[in-house]
């Protein structure tokens, strides 16, 4: 039974990781990642022994950064550890439904309860 006022997380994140492993004790066991991917801040670089230019640079580089937002080119992108699950071998087997590398999940944290489920 959940509380009317408990306060809830959600958000969404990618599964970049599922590998088998073998544990000290011999067990094999799925370890799944699930990873939120953010873009990475391109660097600016200013030549600041020219303050003269900096006029200018504080002009042109907020036009430049556009232009460059908007062509349809690859964007870096950096990968930020949110949720690593372990199940036995057993486990795995019981899913209805297993996930695989690149599903889009959605975590949400309610009270004393994760709730880990496909995106629809």
């Amino acid at each position: 039974m959940r509380a009317n006022n408990v306060a809830s997380v959600s958000f969404k994140a990618i599964v970049v990781g599922k590998i088998l492993e073998k544990l000290p004790s011999g067990e094999e066991v799925v370890r799944i990642d699930l990873a939120e991917e953010k873009p990475a801040t391109p660097p600016i670089i200013m030549d600041t022994s020219r303050l003269e230019q900096s006029e200018i640079a504080r002009e042109v580089i907020p036009v430049v950064s556009q232009v460059l937002a908007s062509l349809p080119i690859s964007r870096a992108t950096i990968r930020v550890p949110r949720v690593t699950i372990v199940l036995t071998m057993d486990e795995w087997g019981q899913l209805k439904s297993k996930p695989d590398l690149g599903d889009e999940m959605t975590v949400t944290i309610e009270g004393d309860s994760i709730h880990v489920s496909k995106s629809i």
